[in-house]
Formats: C-alpha cells, sequence, structure tokens
C-alpha cells in the first residue's frame, strides 16, 4: 500500500515538472519579433478580463472550460484585468484604498495564473483601467477628492463632460468641481498610489506556485493601462505618463515586457490610410507613434472594432500600426479585436493581415465560458459560434506555421491574392532604402491609386485597398 501511494506522488511530481519547464521562459524580443526560447513566438488568443471574477466566485469549472477551449482553439495568450478598484473591501476587490491590499482577493488571481500555467498558457496582465469598469481612473480620482475632502455630488459621480468646460477640458469625468479625468495622469499623490500599486503586485508571491509576479514566467507582459485617453489634442499628456511609470515598472521588473494598453489612436494622419477623422486627429489625447518611441515600452499595441469606427479597413488599420511600430523595431500585437456583425469576413480579413504582413499576434474579445452571462454583443461561445471559431482556430493556425512557408518569393515582386475583392499585398523587393513609388491603373491607363512609401533594403509587403473600385482589369 505504501509502494503504490510513493508512486503515485512521484508520477504526480514528474507532470508538475514537465509543465513547469514547458512555462519556465520567459518572452523576450528579438528585432520586430517575440521569442520563446529560440522559437518565434506569435502571442494568438483572447482577452477574458472576467477571470479573476470567476475565480472570486468560485466558478473553478467555467475557468477550466476557457482554458480548455483556449487550447482547442490554437492559442497561447490570454489578457486579462489585473486590476479592481473600490471603497468596498469585499471579495471581488483587489484595491480598496490608496496603498491598502486586499489578499483574499489576490489569493483568486493567483489561482488563475497558476491554472493557466498548468495549460501552458501566457498571461497580458492588464494594470488600471482608463474606463469605470472595475474601479480603473474614476476610483482613484474619487480617493483623491476624498483626500481633498472636495464636495462630490451623485451628479458628478456619474457625469461624462463632452463638451467644452475649462478650456480645452473635453474628455473628462469630473468627480467634483475641480478634479477632472486628466488628473489621474496628472497629480503626483495620485500617480504615487498607482506606483504603489504596481509595485505591491509585482513583488506578490503566488501562493500557488511561490513565484513572485515579477518572477514569474507564465506572464507575457504587462499593460500600464486599458484604452488610455486624455483631453490633451498633442498627446503629451499620456506620454509623459507612460515615460515615467515605465521607468518606474522596470525599475522593479526586468524580466517581463511591458506595453501602453491604447487603442491606436493619434494627433494626426502621417503615415496612416484614410480613416475617419476622429481617430488620428487627438481627440483622443493620446499618440500612437509618440508612446511607441518611448524606450521601455518593449512592443505596440492597437485595438479593433470596425463595426463602431465607422466601418475602418481593419487591414489597413493594422498594416499602418505595423509598420510604425516597425520603425521603432518593435513588434506590434493586434490587443483586442472584435465585431458584432459579419465575424467571418472581418476576422478572416483582419487575420490573413497578420500573417501576410508577420504581425506578433492578436487577441480576440473575447471568448467566453458557457455560463457567461454579461454580453457586450462580442461573445463568442463554443456551440453557438463555430463558425467563428473554425475561423480564428484555422488562421492561428497558419499565424503560427508562419516560419515554415514562404507566401512571396524572395526574388519577384508578386500580387496577392490575384484576383482580389478587398485590398491586395504587393510583395516589393528593393536593394538599397528609399521611397518606392506603385501606381494602380486601368486597362485605359486611368491611374487609380498612386502612392509612395519609405521601403527598407529587401523584402517589403505592402498593403493596397481596392475595395472601393468596380470590377475589371487593374
Amino acid at each position: 500500500m505504501h509502494h503504490i501511494k510513493y508512486n503515485i506522488i512521484l508520477f504526480l511530481f514528474i507532470i508538475n515538472h514537465i509543465i513547469f519547464s514547458q512555462n519556465n521562459q520567459f518572452i523576450k524580443i528579438k528585432g520586430n519579433k517575440f521569442y520563446l526560447g529560440d522559437k518565434q513566438f506569435y502571442s494568438l488568443g483572447t482577452n477574458a478580463y472576467y477571470l479573476h471574477s470567476l475565480s472570486c466566485k468560485g466558478d473553478t469549472n467555467s475557468i477550466k472550460e476557457l482554458f480548455e477551449q483556449v487550447k482547442k482553439m490554437n492559442m497561447n495568450t490570454i489578457r486579462i484585468w489585473a486590476f479592481s478598484e473600490s471603497d468596498k473591501k469585499d471579495i471581488f476587490t483587489l484595491h480598496y484604498a490608496p496603498y491598502s491590499y486586499n489578499d483574499e482577493s489576490f489569493i483568486k488571481l493567483d489561482y488563475v495564473l497558476q491554472t493557466g500555467r498548468r495549460y501552458n498558457i501566457k498571461f497580458i496582465l492588464t494594470l488600471c483601467n482608463n474606463w469605470n469598469d472595475f474601479g480603473g481612473v474614476r476610483q482613484y480620482l474619487m480617493w483623491f477628492a476624498s483626500r481633498e475632502n472636495k464636495n462630490i455630488t451623485e451628479e458628478h459621480q456619474v457625469k461624462v463632460i463632452t463638451s467644452q468646460i475649462n478650456k480645452n477640458k473635453i474628455f473628462d469625468y469630473n468627480v467634483s468641481d475641480n478634479i477632472f479625468h486628466d488628473d489621474f495622469f496628472l497629480k503626483d499623490t495620485i500617480k504615487n498610489w498607482y506606483k504603489a500599486y504596481v509595485k505591491y503586485l509585482l513583488n506578490r508571491k503566488n501562493i500557488f506556485t511561490g513565484l513572485e509576479y515579477k518572477n514569474d514566467t507564465s506572464i507575457m507582459a504587462f499593460e500600464l493601462i486599458n484604452e488610455p485617453e486624455s483631453s490633451d489634442k498633442t498627446g503629451s499628456l499620456i506620454y509623459n505618463w507612460i515615460n515615467e511609470m515605465a521607468i518606474f515598472f522596470k525599475s522593479i521588473d526586468s524580466n517581463h515586457l511591458l506595453t501602453t494598453g491604447e487603442s491606436g489612436f493619434d494627433i494626426n494622419n502621417i503615415d496612416y490610410g484614410k480613416y475617419s477623422k476622429w481617430l488620428l486627429n487627438g481627440s483622443k489625447g493620446i499618440s500612437f507613434r509618440l508612446n511607441s518611441s518611448i524606450q521601455y515600452i518593449d512592443y505596440s499595441t492597437a485595438h479593433l472594432y470596425s463595426d463602431v469606427w465607422n466601418n475602418v479597413s481593419g487591414s489597413e488599420w493594422i498594416y499602418d500600426h505595423k509598420i510604425i511600430s516597425d520603425s521603432y523595431n518593435k513588434p506590434f500585437l493586434l490587443s483586442e479585436f472584435g465585431s458584432k456583425e459579419n465575424r467571418k469576413l472581418y476576422f478572416t480579413s483582419w487575420l490573413n493581415a497578420i500573417k501576410i504582413i508577420k504581425a506578433g499576434g492578436a487577441l480576440l474579445w473575447q471568448l467566453v465560458p458557457q455560463s457567461f452571462v454579461y454580453d457586450d454583443g462580442y461573445a463568442i461561445k463554443n456551440g453557438l459560434n463555430n463558425e467563428e471559431i473554425n475561423t480564428i482556430k484555422y488562421y492561428y493556425s497558419l499565424i503560427q506555421q508562419e516560419e515554415k512557408e514562404e507566401l512571396f518569393t524572395n526574388n519577384e515582386n508578386n500580387i496577392y491574392p490575384n484576383p482580389a475583392a478587398s485590398e491586395i499585398y504587393l510583395n516589393i523587393n528593393t536593394e538599397t532604402n528609399g521611397e518606392v513609388k506603385y501606381e494602380v491603373y486601368d486597362l485605359l491607363g486611368r491611374i487609380f491609386i498612386s502612392e509612395k512609401r519609405i521601403m527598407n533594403r529587401g523584402n517589403n509587403t505592402v498593403l493596397v485597398n481596392v475595395r472601393n473600385y468596380s470590377s475589371g482589369v487593374y
């Protein structure tokens, strides 16, 4: 009897050791690519912000269901919220006051990471939210207002200011007469509270694995804040905040990758295609290009919701951000993509673009377990959305095999796909760095597209949008 028990214990030890070995490496960057060990790593997966909440509810079955579905869909990465601010200290609250952290709730986050490790999943942890969900910026501002003894009315707590106030304050949650959304990025007191939370989280030891978060190889990267925006049309306010927080983060954790968490908006349309004005005129108070240049930001991110972004061409959005990221020799990750309609069409186009231009990966918004009821219109469930699931699974598999195949030859200029319906990709091989001009014209010689791009020596991929042209030979 004792002999049998010993064998079982030894067997479990071996299994755990194998799992640990598979996950016992940090994701690193070489040039503009992610690497896991000596192999290129494409970060492909889903957002599952709700995992900490499921853990707090004790719904381990739904957590297991999600992880198993993730593996079936050729996913390797999950992006989750690693924040939850509130004035209430309950099981769901990680951060209930400045410098005050709820260990009982953090154990639930520990459990998510430890369980994901068993499935060999890499996590991206987001450290704060620009929006009100789960506390976020507004909760920091509420704490600050209380500390300053400001008069906070119920109206102020919920009011979103969209009109012109106090000069250029065009994007503000105002929680009192004198405290605005931008103050999160400005006030030293609030910045110190944020830094203290980051320090606590990075130094926290997971009770299940014994690993401090800063030493946990199941974590791929951290994001400073989800979808930051401000009223500063120059983008400088958020740029300065990101730079300061990135320096602080790296002073504690040099193992993990760090990124901004932004949506990809900018302050002008230089080197971008034709998009709705509000995406690139500074109205969102953030600059993708500026933030991508920050030394301690390891890779760039953007989000994509074509159906609510005036039908923006998603493949072009991906392409333009990848090219800008390349200019800083950094990987690009599409860290949120989703649609409420025409999913197969959109996902095919977008993931095909990720594959062709060799971006760092893409994360769906969002795969959910069967029990999930808070559907924002983007939820995808096994059994209900099989067509979308099969599309994602297929392209994720193709992307992961990228290093085994070449879409274009290295010595010829090719067009793909041909014939085309919405966009084409040009493979242009140049002998030197410089400006290349390309044109698209019909059989009568009429020029429909004439563009110039700076290209590097060697193989370059160019996306051309042809969705607005009638059928024919060009």
